[in-house]
């Protein structure tokens, strides 16, 4: 079995500070909030071997600043001849893409957040693995990481 990696996109960016923050100091300390990380997989009607996987980064209430991030990876699976796909593939076409799209995820972040004048946001690492050890991979599961 071989998986193609087809594209990697952006998908959507959301950036706002909260009302009050031209009446902070730039030196104000960021508060901890937690941000959630959802994934899913969803895959093609027309070619059961093609992927979707979906990232997402939203920032709790309470901080300086909030944001939406979502990425997506288009997967494509290769098998070889005869070759049986495993009962568990969803499960780990999701953990390898969400686990791939975690550093575009967090770059776009802290690049974000670095710009909003209180200093950089920085998404924790994450294991997929664990998280999605008990998920059924065709839905969005969130993990809870502060960071």
């Amino acid at each position: 079995m071989k998986l193609k990696i087809h594209q990697i996109i952006l998908e959507a960016v959301k950036f706002k500070h909260r009302d009050d923050y031209l009446a902070l100091l730039p030196t104000t300390s960021l508060p901890s909030t937690d941000i959630q990380l959802a994934a899913g997989l969803a895959v093609s009607d027309s070619n059961p071997n093609d992927m979707l996987v979906r990232l997402e980064a939203r920032s709790g209430d309470g901080g300086l600043t909030s944001f939406d991030v979502s990425y997506v990876m288009l997967i494509g699976v290769e098998y070889d001849a005869e070759e049986v796909p495993p009962p568990d593939l969803p499960n780990r076409i999701l953990v390898t893409g969400a686990t791939m799209l975690l550093p575009f995820v967090r770059e776009v972040v802290a690049n974000l957040t670095a710009k909003g004048r209180f200093g950089p946001t920085w998404l924790a690492p994450t294991n997929f693995h664990k998280a999605f050890a008990e998920s059924d991979a065709t839905t969005a599961t969130t993990i809870t990481s502060q960071p």
